[in-house]
């Protein structure tokens, strides 16, 4: 069908099944149809949220929505097969950079790390409560050889990646 209505109240159970963290529907043009948040149905128009080159491009993207990062992928669902079946839409899978992401980094990293979207701070390993990390900026260049960062007594030497493409929100590790 091509009710929206009818495709958000079925998307909601998928939502829940798929366990991640952002799902969402798009129609076969690319645009987005259904968005749900941790099982929840975002209020704001589907449409306005993502935008068509996340669910079409084939690549990973970042999304930014309420102030919660997701790194995401999508694919294009088709009634039959690829090569011969009609494209119904997309369907698109998100899992929230958190925490509990930044420190699976940290580990394989064998650093600290905190994660920067559009130069806010939205996933650290390091102490929230610590009143030196609120002064800890995102690094202007990406320097390789990284730039001194001290916080309180201790110091850090500070490396910046950005891992995001000209479509997504500016996303730095």
């Amino acid at each position: 069908t091509a009710d929206a209505r009818t495709i958000q109240d079925g998307a909601a159970g998928f939502s829940r099944l798929s366990g991640g963290d952002l799902f969402a529907l798009a129609g076969p043009d690319g645009a987005a149809v259904a968005v749900y948040e941790d099982g929840a149905s975002a209020a704001t128009d589907p449409r306005a949220l993502i935008g068509t080159q996340v669910f079409t491009s084939g690549q990973q993207h970042w999304v930014l929505l309420h102030d919660r990062l997701y790194a995401v992928a999508s694919q294009p669902l088709y009634f039959g097969s690829a090569d011969s079946g009609t494209r119904l839409g997309y369907v698109l899978l998100g899992s929230s950079v958190n925490r509990r992401m930044a420190q699976e980094v940290s580990q394989v990293a064998a650093a600290e790390v905190i994660f920067y979207a559009n130069d806010a701070r939205v996933a650290t390993t390091l102490d929230e409560r610590d009143a030196a990390l609120q002064a800890v900026r995102p690094l202007g260049s990406y320097d390789p050889d990284g730039q001194d960062i001290w916080m309180g007594r201790e110091h850090f030497v500070g490396a910046a990646a950005l891992l995001s493409g000209p479509a997504d929100p500016a996303v730095q590790l």
